[in-house]
């Protein structure tokens, strides 16, 4: 009687194992494409953040003018006779890319005649200018006439040049034009694999949202990264905000 039993419990421990082992492969086989999809989606993320924070970026350069104390501006307007404008941007022809700002950040009317710049000002305590120069700037300017106090360069001094690269608000919305108009080629040009899907969405500082892309196509969990930037707006003021991208 006890053999028999003693057999009994056996075959049952043996049973059960088989039970036991039989669930963790189950739950192996359920669980790893989870896994796998995840990992997959992950590095997909991490690529478009790359992808997409270079394709919304292009160069600033920055240079700042400071009238001497000692000149006595009798004028609207200041004539930097000196001043290289060219040689700073690259460019041979900057005039339209470039945004002129005063102390309290206001858009200044300007002109380059002979590449010689020339500023609106708003009076004789006006003497700190700050120049913007981008491929993406794009402000109109009125152009400056009329009589300007004419500065040589012993009469001002100039900032060190700084080129940086941020994103652009024009950037981005070019890229969302082209998510809605050729979502498919948008795909092709940042080589998306097959079978997956994406968007970003553009917030100021405070999250609200500036511009973002339609989900398309959504049938699975959306996977997404928050990167803090600073961004260029359309009056190439430097601001601060997030991008959201997302994969599906």
């Amino acid at each position: 009687m006890k053999k028999r039993l003693k057999k009994g419990s056996h075959v049952g421990v043996v049973l059960s194992f088989v039970i036991f082992v039989t669930f963790l492969v189950f739950l192996y086989s359920a669980v790893q494409p989870v896994t796998k999809m995840q990992k997959e989606k992950k590095a997909i993320l991490s690529y478009l953040k790359s992808v997409l924070l270079e394709e919304f970026s292009a160069d600033l350069t920055r240079v700042t003018l400071r009238v001497n104390d000692s000149v006595n501006l009798q004028e609207d307007c200041i004539t930097f006779r000196d001043f290289d404008i060219v040689s700073i941007t690259n460019d041979p022809n900057p005039e339209g890319n470039l945004t002129v700002k005063n102390t309290s950040n206001s858009i200044l009317n300007y002109s380059l005649p002979g590449n010689k710049l020339k500023i609106s000002s708003p009076g004789a305590e006006e003497r700190f200018f700050k120049i913007y120069y981008s491929a993406e700037i794009s402000i109109d300017s009125d152009g400056v006439s009329g009589n300007c106090d004419k500065l040589d360069a012993e009469n001002y001094s100039v900032g060190l040049a700084k080129t940086d690269k941020y994103i652009f608000r024009s950037k981005v919305n070019s890229t969302l034009n082209e998510y809605e108009n050729s979502y498919e080629s948008l795909k092709e040009k940042f080589k998306i694999p097959p079978g997956n899907e994406f968007g970003f969405r553009f917030l100021d500082s405070n999250r609200n949202v500036i511009l973002e892309t339609e989900r398309k196509n959504l049938t699975t969990n959306v996977y997404v990264e928050e990167v803090p930037i600073k961004f260029v707006d359309e009056n190439a003021d430097i601001l601060t905000g997030f991008i959201h991208i997302e994969v599906w």
